[in-house]
């Protein structure tokens, strides 16, 4: 094994060592992210019921440009293919600028992901958000997002491997949540 990982990364391929449950439940924890509960709290608050429609509208246009790039990636299998595919169809100048762009959408995936968690801690632990303070941290706040960002910076320095298996007990956790969410509220409701 370790001499065929040698032998194709001396040849430049790519290591292909998620497997289709790992790359299945990287993708659904892209998905689901922490936001779930701010998203559909917020439409509520500006639509009402009529935000389910909005979230199935939704799902159709996400569903039609996961097909488009579903359809492209086989045709770039390479590590970067969304900046490969901009430069194939674009040129050099739309290349360089969609990998800004792509780099500076991920920049700030760790920093909204702390503050959600300390959001949604918030209820439980009332002393990461300044009452009245619109969302506005304190320094206990400040600090616990330092934390969490300090854990995602591991995280993300940890071998592909061990990650992909720390991600499917996260994933397997985020979909029990929203499950168990919708379970407690339809009982909720009928009481």
């Amino acid at each position: 094994m370790m001499a065929e990982v040698a032998r194709s990364n001396a040849s430049g391929t790519l290591r292909r060592d998620a497997g289709n449950i790992g790359l299945l439940f990287a993708s659904t924890t892209s998905i689901v992210g922490s936001g779930w509960l701010f998203g559909a709290f917020h439409a509520s608050k500006i639509a009402g019921p009529l935000s389910i429609w909005s979230w199935v509208a939704g799902a159709i246009i996400i569903m039609l440009i996961a097909l488009c790039f579903a359809g492209l990636s086989a045709l770039f299998p390479r590590s970067g293919a969304l900046v490969h595919m901009s430069h194939a169809s674009h040129g050099d100048g739309m290349g360089r600028i969609w990998s800004w762009m792509l780099f500076l959408a991920y920049v700030p995936v760790p920093a909204v992901e702390s503050e959600a968690i300390v959001t949604y801690a918030n209820n439980y632990l009332p002393y990461f958000i300044q009452p009245g303070g619109e969302g506005l941290l304190t320094p206990t706040g400040f600090v616990t997002c330092a934390i969490l960002l300090g854990i995602m910076a591991v995280l993300n320095l940890m071998t592909v491997r061990w990650l992909l298996n720390v991600n499917s007990t996260v994933t397997w956790w985020k979909l029990f949540v929203p499950l168990l969410t919708v379970v407690v509220l339809f009982a909720a409701s009928r009481t």
